[in-house]
């Protein structure tokens, strides 16, 4: 009788293993974590501190902020052929133009110490390239491109993260035909000092007197030295841009960046493809304007990106169905991308001015 009590409960043990192995088991819930992507603070061009940014967004029931400061706010005009010498440049406040990538990346980690419950993930808003149309001679130049931008996520070594391809990042040194223009008027500093050492014979009459007097030329000479001098602050290194500002170079910038960060283990991520910048001022006589016109369809024609905008304050086109994303699905499908594009829903939050809030467009994770 034990025996078989032995037998009976091996053979309950045996059917409810084979029953586990049967039936399915519910897989176990993914957890849901509402996001914000695209934030600024005021260690860029937010009105806030990243405290109180953090604050916000814990009050508000958000669990991660995904921040895109940015990266260099530098833009730069020069007349040919001394673009350097002549170089014009307006600067806002940035990661590269400010404390560097190392600080940057330190007061995220502070700021992830006093909300540690808030996943804060440094990112920036790179702009690859601008570029120039018109004259200042025209009195007419309008400047393309300055909110045709990539976000940036995923690299925390703030060396790799300073190396990002952006025009003005000459992390890397290039030289070309236009160094060799730039550096040229540093040359004058040669005649210049020639001039100054050395003294010129001059004839003067006084009365029926004839007198010899040696003079320097002191203002040619000191003017020559002064321009090499300046040549020389101006553009020293003497390096030049990959894709410079003063031609169109297609999407070959916005590629390059988008290859190098996938090389560094980030992620890139077009921003607000469907939004146009237009606007225009006057310095002195001369018109200068700024354009950004709507480029989904450079989705289309650029690859190995992680996500994009598609989702944000104002109405979009692009993920209708038959559309945009349907269109890069379906490059997916035939195996013309190796990857697939996720849309995203995307913030641009800088501050809590005119009725500004942060959450009302969010991205929400299932994460495991």
């Amino acid at each position: 009788m034990m025996r078989h009590d032995g037998l009976r409960a091996w053979a309950g043990v045996i059917g409810v293993a084979v029953l586990a192995l049967v039936i399915p088991t519910p897989a176990p819930a993914r957890e849901q974590v509402a996001a914000v992507l695209h934030v600024h603070s005021d260690l860029t061009t937010g009105d806030l501190p990243l405290d109180e940014v953090a604050r916000i967004a814990e009050s508000s029931g958000l669990s991660a902020i995904f921040l895109a400061e940015n990266y260099l706010l530098r833009v730069e005009y020069g007349l040919p052929p001394f673009r350097a010498l002549t170089r014009v440049t307006k600067e806002e406040t940035s990661v590269l133009g400010g404390a560097g990538t190392t600080q940057f990346l330190e007061r995220v980690a502070a700021t992830r110490r006093n909300y540690p419950r808030m996943l804060i993930v440094p990112g920036v808003e790179v702009m690859p390239h601008y570029f120039w149309t018109g004259s200042p001679a025209s009195l007419s130049m309008t400047l393309h491109n300055v909110q045709k931008n990539l976000l940036v996520f995923g690299i925390s070594d703030p060396k790799k993260l300073s190396s990002l391809a952006a025009t003005g990042n000459r992390y890397e040194s290039r030289y070309s035909w236009q160094s060799l223009a730039d550096v040229t008027p540093v040359l004058l500093v040669v005649p210049g000092l020639v001039l100054l050492r050395r003294k010129r014979r001059e004839h003067r009459r006084f009365g029926r007197t004839i007198v010899v007097v040696w003079r320097r030329r002191w203002g040619l000479g000191l003017a020559l030295l002064a321009v090499g001098l300046f040549a020389v602050v101006r553009g020293w290194p003497f390096t030049v841009d990959r894709y410079p500002p003063w031609q169109d170079a297609g999407l070959e910038p916005y590629q390059t960046l988008i290859d190098q960060v996938d090389r560094l283990g980030g992620a890139s991520m077009w921003s607000f493809p469907e939004t146009a910048d237009v606007g225009q001022r006057h310095v002195g006589p001369v018109q200068v304007s700024w354009l950004t016109e709507p480029y989904p369809d450079d989705l289309l024609r650029t690859f190995r990106y992680t996500a994009f905008g598609a989702v944000y304050e104002q109405p979009t086109r692009f993920t209708e169905p038959g559309l945009g994303w349907d269109r890069m699905l379906g490059q997916y499908v035939r195996g013309e991308r190796s990857r697939p594009a996720w849309g995203v829903a995307e913030s641009g939050f800088h501050g809590l001015a005119r009725g500004k809030r942060l959450g009302p467009v969010r991205t929400v994770f299932l994460v495991d």
